[in-house]
């Protein structure tokens, strides 16, 4: 095949029949570069949104203008609506009645706001996405984010979450038909404990009541709350991509509605979907991730029940190989308790299984910092000290293991073994012996004592 031929560009060159929504307002530069890429897609139906000024704002007046005639600009063959409001609707109102409006011009649609730049591979992420899923009840959107931990490498091309990520998105008008701005449903799904079954835990579904409430009273101008009440109110999935696919341009800015200071989550770094996709085998929530986000998006706080749960979920994923989520876990309980001994220690194994023994041994020594009489921890700081080649230092570890557990042949063995490896075969025969006189089958001990000393015959 030529080379040509594999171009990654080559896909994109088709019109997209999927209509794109563009929610704009009055910030030129970042609506400029948004609709660059907009036109790369070359959709072939374009509908455009946008608020009006601000009445204590006259210079927004202009800016809106502008805003208006960059988003419009199109060049390619294409269908273009708009829904320009002439006066400042907000940013709850102006979106609600803006996907209103567009879900009465289509059936689904890609949905970008002014400060939502995508990585081209989000157009036709989303178009397969809204095929393959287009009268399957159980699913909700698809994200174009991913906020996923840096360490989580999903096993396919995208998952599926409770969860809902709106800063580049796709739905159907199916979806988008349960949506309530106003909450009315609200106090008879508190009545009935709806939010407790939806969330799964007490915690979370308090935090998510009061943002419900708080949006309902008007304290929170937003319309995404409401959206994400709808969508949890109809046990919907949503899908996220394996790789990032938006980055927000808007964050840190002075003219941001939500996002003016830094977000940890703005300028993520954009990535490129490989096709054919993966598809997931099964259409479950990733619940570790879930949680993932409700502690560092949402910043839900965990109890310490909770927290031991995550640590036995993490140990039970260690001990299938599943280190990813492993690491996952662990980083959840870490981040509660950054001195939790049992979870340090873990993560020193995650990273010892990974091939990284400098971070092993650092994590291990943490966590006999915070719990120093627990012999494994010695005994796997010995062992890992071992695999890296620090013999000297590995004795002295199983040497304190071996003290604190006497009689138990696990760190003897190990200690032996490093004694035999640094050629000090008198102590290493000692200990074998130990061993073999409460285990006289133990195999290695015997074989270890037969290596120290040939002609001995141990008692």
């Amino acid at each position: 095949m030529d080379a040509w031929m594999s171009s990654p560009f080559l896909e994109f060159s088709a019109p997209m029949r999927t209509a794109v929504a563009f929610f704009v307002f009055n910030r030129p530069d970042v609506t400029r570069t948004v609709f660059e890429r907009i036109a790369e897609a070359r959709p072939e139906r374009l509908l455009v949104v946008a608020d009006g000024p601000r009445a204590h704002k006259p210079e927004e007046a202009a800016l809106c203008e502008e805003v208006r005639r960059i988003a419009t600009q199109v060049d390619w063959p294409c269908e273009v609506s708009t829904n320009f409001a002439n006066r400042n609707l907000g940013c709850g109102w102006r979106i609600s009645t803006g996907l209103d409006w567009v879900f009465k011009q289509v059936d689904e649609a890609i949905i970008l706001e002014d400060d939502c730049l995508p990585a081209p591979s989000f157009f036709p992420f989303c178009e397969e996405m809204l095929e393959r899923y287009r009268h399957d009840e159980r699913i909700g959107i698809v994200s174009g984010c991913n906020f996923a931990h840096q360490s989580y490498q999903a096993p396919d091309s995208y998952y599926f979450s409770r969860y809902s990520f709106i800063w580049g998105w796709a739905t159907w008008r199916r979806v988008w038909q349960a949506y309530d701005y106003s909450l009315a449903s609200l106090d008879e799904a508190v009545a009935r404990n709806r939010l407790l079954d939806a969330y799964g835990a007490d915690d979370t579904a308090s935090h998510w009541r009061r943002i419900y409430e708080n949006t309902r009273s008007g304290q929170i101008d937003t319309w995404d709350f409401q959206f994400g009440y709808s969508l949890a109110m109809q046990s919907r999935l949503h899908i996220c991509p394996s790789v990032n696919q938006i980055t927000n341009l808007g964050t840190g800015r002075q003219d941001a509605t939500h996002t003016v200071s830094d977000h940890p989550l703005g300028n993520l770094p954009l990535g490129t979907m490989t096709f054919p996709l993966r598809h997931p085998r099964f259409v479950l929530p990733d619940l570790a991730l879930d949680r993932y986000f409700e502690e560092q998006i949402y910043m839900i706080r965990r109890p310490a029940a909770e927290l031991d749960a995550a640590g036995s979920q993490a140990h039970a994923f260690y001990s299938q190989g599943r280190l990813d989520e492993a690491r996952v876990m662990v980083d959840h309980v870490l981040r509660h308790r950054p001195d939790h001994p049992a979870a340090l220690h873990l993560s020193g194994l995650i990273a010892l299984r990974a091939g990284d023994a400098r971070q092993a041994a650092d994590q291990i020594r943490r966590a006999i910092a915070a719990s120093p009489t627990e012999w494994v921890f010695h005994t796997n700081l010995g062992m890992v000290l071992q695999a890296a080649g620090e013999l000297p230092a590995a004795a002295d570890a199983l040497r304190l293991a071996a003290a604190l557990a006497p009689g138990n042949p696990v760190p003897l063995i190990a200690l032996a073994r490093v004694l035999a490896s640094l050629g000090e075969a008198e102590e290493a025969a000692m200990h074998c012996r130990r061993i073999l006189k409460d285990q006289p089958d133990h195999a290695e001990a015997r074989s270890l004592l037969e290596l120290a000393t040939p002609s001995a015959v141990p008692a």
